[in-house]
Order: C-alpha cells, then sequence, then structure tokens
C-alpha cells in the first residue's frame, strides 16, 4: 500500500486528471525517475545544493523535516537546524 500511495500514485495520477498526451507523459516520467535517482546516488554534483546529501540524512533521521524537494519549508520552519549544523 505504501508503494502505491507514495511512489506509483504521485507519479501517475495526473495523468488521469490532466489528460495528458502520451509523450508529455513519458517525457514526465523519464524526469521524475531521473530525479528519484538522483536523490538516491549519494554523489553532489556542483549544480545541486547538496541535495543528495540531504536525502541522505533524510533517511538517517527521518524525524522532524524534509517538507519538499527545494527545503524552503524546513529552512522557514528551522526544521534542517540538524542538517546545517552537520554540514
Amino acid at each position: 500500500i505504501e508503494m502505491i500511495m507514495s511512489n506509483i500514485g504521485p507519479l501517475f495520477l495526473w495523468l488521469f486528471l490532466s489528460r495528458a498526451h502520451a509523450f508529455t507523459a513519458f517525457m514526465w516520467s523519464i524526469f521524475a525517475l531521473l530525479a528519484t535517482q538522483h536523490n538516491h546516488n549519494g554523489y553532489n554534483l556542483p549544480f545541486t545544493r547538496k541535495r543528495a546529501s540531504k536525502h541522505d540524512f533524510h533517511h538517517e533521521t527521518a524525524v522532524g523535516g524534509n517538507y519538499g524537494t527545494l527545503g524552503l519549508l524546513d529552512y522557514f520552519h528551522g526544521t534542517d537546524q540538524k542538517f546545517r549544523s552537520r554540514m
């Protein structure tokens, strides 16, 4: 159930709601999967703002944080203090 609700659902639900063209759906899926692979690979590329390290920290602690991809809400609510102090 978790796999369907948190991984498959968000990736493909918009297809049914927006009636996206097949090419658009394909490209969206490719970019979403590439972003997932990048976040989980553990490498910080120069243009990614330590995204892999932040995601690793999220999996290590799994408490209090990770309110989105950009990290703005984590910064706003102060839930990234542990991550920032670690770096």
